[in-house]
């Protein structure tokens, strides 16, 4: 299992981080900046079991957690990974999770990526390490890059992040099958400026969908 922790500083100052507890992916906080940490709650199993018997095993590239500046409500992305064999039809996919009091409990979307529409074709066979970000309006955006479409792509929420419509594709954005990273600018007029970081690449430049030749920023 691969664990990549996340840290993120809290509205309230505090830090959050993700760490392996048992057989969950469980979060921390720190009211001391880091120096000790007071277990949270749990987010999500480290190990996921399939219908088919087979298992996917947790694992995160970059900061995947991020809370609201508006409602405080903290969002967290569990990617899951099978590179063998698929689990249930899928290599990759990913579950979302969300805490309301700064990561002492969390609570499961409702909707998974595999359930995204338009996301049922064999692409969601690699489909993970997503990111949620929030919309000046107050919906929030779920991006991805790791998949098989050859762009960058998001699922919109109206409702906090319980559900998730359907996908939409941004060509201009090309990549290959890789992560993205965003941060938030502290500096910015508004909490919704945001910069990404990712891997353009056109996925078949070398015949490969792990092509990773050039990083961007916009």
């Amino acid at each position: 299992i691969n664990t990549y922790p996340t840290v993120l500083r809290l509205n309230n100052g505090d830090l959050i981080k993700t760490a392996v507890s048992g057989e969950y992916i469980c979060s921390f906080t720190s009211s001391d900046d880091g120096k000790t940490w007071t277990k949270g709650g749990n987010i999500a199993i480290k190990t996921y079991k399939g219908t088919d018997g087979k298992t996917a095993g947790a694992g995160n590239m970059n900061d995947k957690m991020f809370q609201s500046k508006n409602t405080g409500r903290l969002f967290y992305s569990q990617n899951y990974e099978s590179a063998k064999e698929p689990v249930d039809g899928r290599h990759v996919f990913c579950e979302y999770f969300w805490s309301d009091d700064n990561g002492m409990t969390w609570t499961q979307a409702e909707t998974k990526s595999w359930t995204f529409g338009g996301n049922n074709s064999n692409d969601v066979k690699w489909f993970g390490e997503c990111k949620i970000l929030e919309c000046a309006d107050g919906s929030l955006r779920c991006y991805n890059s790791w998949n098989d479409y050859g762009c960058a792509v998001y699922s919109e929420s109206f409702d906090g992040g319980v559900t998730w419509g359907g996908l939409i594709k941004q060509p201009e954005l090309i990549c290959a099958r890789s992560s993205m990273q965003f941060f938030r600018d502290p500096y910015g007029d508004n909490a919704t400026t945001y910069y990404m970081v990712w891997v353009y690449s056109t996925p078949t430049a070398v015949a490969s969908p792990m092509n990773r030749s050039r990083l961007s920023l916009a």
